[in-house]
């Protein structure tokens, strides 16, 4: 058990050229910057992305507002909320 344990300490590189924690983050970060710059190449032509959501509410008291709410698929009442991100993260609508 020892002489597998020194065998493994002796494969391992010295401690001067392992890659240091803040080597290992920047490297990380160098290929999330890639993944994004290419995503950017192929989206080049976008000029805002569209994301609808439907926010839970109390029930109206009045059926009318009740059924212009109510979800059948969701079976709850609700109201969509549409939101329009520019590519520089501005809010359009």
């Amino acid at each position: 058990m020892v002489q597998a344990i020194r065998a493994k300490e002796e494969e391992a590189l010295p401690l001067q050229e392992k890659p240091s924690i803040s080597e290992i983050i920047l490297e990380a970060e160098l290929d999330l910057a890639k993944r994004e710059l290419e995503q950017q190449r192929e989206a080049a032509h976008c000029r805002i992305v569209i994301d609808c959501t439907d926010i839970e509410i109390a029930a109206p008291s009045l059926m009318n507002q009740q059924n212009a709410t109510y979800s059948n698929y969701q079976g709850m009442n609700s109201f969509k909320v549409i939101v329009g991100v520019a590519p520089n993260a501005a809010i359009t609508y």
